[in-house]
């Protein structure tokens, strides 16, 4: 089954030249896919090369002894109002509800105290009750780094002692690190949050039941994707694109598009000719790409649960987080996984290798649930910000950046080179439905058409 889109506009973009006649795409992530499944729907002939020798980009579903755990994207946020839930539908995915925040405990290592789901509540409401107030008077805070002194004379924070001041800003931050992935000093709070459409529901929302690979299966079913074919450089030319590998070869087209991370783009891993414009060039140097990596643990039992705890978010008293986040998975996989989340200020955590991580981890969940903690069975970690074909995680407008930055980014290069991807287009910078979106967009420049079809092509 198909579903019909158009990346919530019937207004089809221009800027290209000549007449598409054939597409090559760099990059098998979400916007890849995206753009390659619409050609094919449309009837235009494309080939997708992937520097990896996997597809999927940034969704990336391992397998923990038997259960698939993501260790990229992992939510559908704001599920009723996702396309990627009716994308789910047509595709035949299954959701379940992962909420995090509502069946919480809070854990202050400095205190050594553990906070009950009623008492973290309570800290939440403030928290966001600072971030709204921080929003609207952005102007206060404006390049400052201070961002805590500034968020503990906040209004809502009147009646607390400092401790549970401390403990608010330190939520505040995890808000901010979450949604940008970038530490919250270097987060523009003129421009905050990064994304230009807010969709209603759920912050965290539903995870898809096998993981994001089964998105990444169903789009790239019957397509032309080449594995481990790093791309180096990429020249327009008369009558069309050439794209060079980094085995010598190359593939050409009569247009390209573009979807590798932000990470990329920063390092200069692919050269362009005709070189990209200064204008482009230092969008690219003003905007942020942060780091948001996980460890996966599998028990033999669902240890925290049993002792009352589901998740637990850590806000300190006095000092910075270890992590931001121990997430029981339990509860969407009914297997017992527990994911150490860092990001932002955080992520300092996980640069080191797994036997560390894991006793590092093994000491956090001891200072939070009583009794005993097993060892696990088994553990995975991402390492996102040593990976060459991505270097972070996602896209979050830094200080001295704007969302004209972001668009820039989505522009045509030379009339024959697209760009895709979540950091190409502000409406939904940093998320999985952006680099649909912006998949789409470039479908429908290239076919000229108001919206697409994507979808599983066997079905055709």
């Amino acid at each position: 089954m198909s579903f019909s889109y158009d990346a919530r506009s019937t207004e089809v973009p221009q800027g290209l030249e000549a007449p598409v006649t054939s597409v090559v795409i760099v990059g098998a992530g979400m916007a890849g896919l995206t753009v390659a499944n619409a050609l094919t729907h449309a009837g235009v002939g494309c080939v997708v090369v992937e520097a990896r020798s996997r597809i999927g980009g940034r969704t990336f579903t391992a397998d923990l002894s038997g259960t698939p755990v993501d260790l990229g994207a992992s939510w559908i946020h704001s599920p009723s109002e996702n396309p990627l839930t009716a994308l789910a539908r047509g595709l035949g995915i299954d959701q379940v509800p992962w909420e995090a925040f509502d069946r919480s405990s809070a854990w202050d290592p400095d205190a050594g105290t553990v906070l009950s789901p009623s008492e973290f509540q309570a800290l939440y409401e403030r928290a966001e009750s600072v971030v709204e107030e921080l929003m609207e008077s952005r102007a206060l805070i404006g390049a400052s780094r201070d961002r805590e002194a500034i968020a503990r004379s906040s209004p809502a924070m009147v009646g607390l002692d400092d401790q549970q001041r401390h403990r608010v800003a330190s939520l505040v931050r995890l808000f901010v690190e979450a949604e940008s992935s970038g530490r919250w000093e270097d987060v523009s709070m003129s421009w905050f949050p990064p994304n230009g459409l807010d969709l209603e529901g759920s912050p965290m929302g539903d995870v898809p039941v096998g993981g994001y690979r089964q998105y990444v299966q169903a789009l790239a079913d019957g397509l032309d994707i080449r594995t481990s074919k790093e791309v180096t450089a990429i020249t327009v030319e008369q009558d069309g694109v050439r794209v060079t590998l980094r085995d010598g070869t190359s593939v050409s087209a009569s247009h390209a598009v573009v979807t590798i991370p932000l990470g990329v783009l920063k390092a200069g891993a692919i050269a362009f000719e005709p070189p990209l414009p200064e204008p482009r060039l230092s969008a690219i140097d003003r905007l942020g790409f942060g780091q948001f990596d996980k460890v996966a643990l599998r028990f033999e039992r669902p240890f925290w649960t049993d002792a009352g705890i589901n998740h637990v978010i850590v806000t300190p008293s006095s000092s910075d987080a270890p992590v931001h986040g121990l997430l029981g998975f339990d509860s969407a996989v009914q297997q017992p996984i527990l994911i150490a989340f860092a990001f932002g200020s955080t992520h300092r955590w996980v640069h080191q290798e797994l036997p560390e991580l894991v006793d590092k981890a093994l000491n956090l969940i001891d200072a939070v649930v009583p009794g005993d903690v097993p060892s696990p069975t088994a553990g995975l970690r991402s390492d996102w910000w040593r990976d060459p074909f991505t270097r972070g995680a996602y896209t979050f407008l830094a200080e001295g950046s704007s969302p004209e930055d972001l668009e820039l980014l989505g522009q045509p290069h030379a009339g024959r080179v697209c760009f895709a991807g979540e950091a190409t287009g502000h409406a939904r910078v940093g998320f999985v439905d952006g680099a649909l979106d912006t998949g789409v967009r470039e479908a429908k420049r290239l076919t000229g058409r108001p919206v697409v079809e994507i979808g599983r092509l066997a079905e055709r």
